[in-house]
């Protein structure tokens, strides 16, 4: 009993001399807002479309740089080479983003704008930008007859618009 009473009266008496302090770092935090951009580095094109009397509703073209093969030529409504629409994405190096290319169809004058999905197995909508801080994108349309007589009617040039979107994560 002895012993423990002399031990505890040993840790009291070196208590009695430690001591304590707190200190106090700052730091200062700022803030860097760097803006999302997204520039079209290169615009989306067609062929010249084609519609002939033996033409079929259901017809396409795309702005791809080869039509797609195994169609006939009254399912096509172009020959020859489009091209697709590349976007780059700028921003903050190495940041995550997300974008999509929202559903879009227009319809005009017995056409149908399409744009294709853009997102694959190799190029999902969730990405890090480069150590250079761009993304570079591109995605293509489709063009389909779905109003044959429409389409008679009222030949000349056709405006579509699609959009992309794409937000920091």
């Amino acid at each position: 009993m002895m012993k423990k009473i002399s031990t505890l009266a040993m840790a009291l008496a070196l208590s009695a001399t430690a001591n304590a302090e707190q200190f106090t770092v700052e730091v200062t935090l700022k803030k860097e807002e760097v803006p999302l951009t997204i520039t079209q580095t290169q615009a989306m094109s067609f062929p010249e479309l084609m519609i002939t009397r033996a033409t079929n509703v259901g017809a396409v073209c795309t702005s791809q740089p080869n039509q797609p093969s195994g169609r006939s030529a009254e399912d096509r409504l172009c020959t020859g080479s489009g091209t697709y629409a590349h976007f780059r994405l700028s921003g903050v190096p190495y940041a995550d983003v997300t974008w999509t290319l929202p559903a879009q169809s227009q319809d005009q004058d017995g056409l149908r704008f399409t744009m294709n999905l853009l997102e694959s197995s190799t190029l999902a909508t969730h990405q890090k930008l480069t150590s250079g801080g761009i993304l570079d994108l591109g995605n293509f349309g489709t063009i389909t007859l779905i109003d044959h007589d429409l389409a008679m009617q009222n030949p000349g040039v056709k405006s579509f618009t699609y959009d992309i979107v794409a937000a920091y994560q």
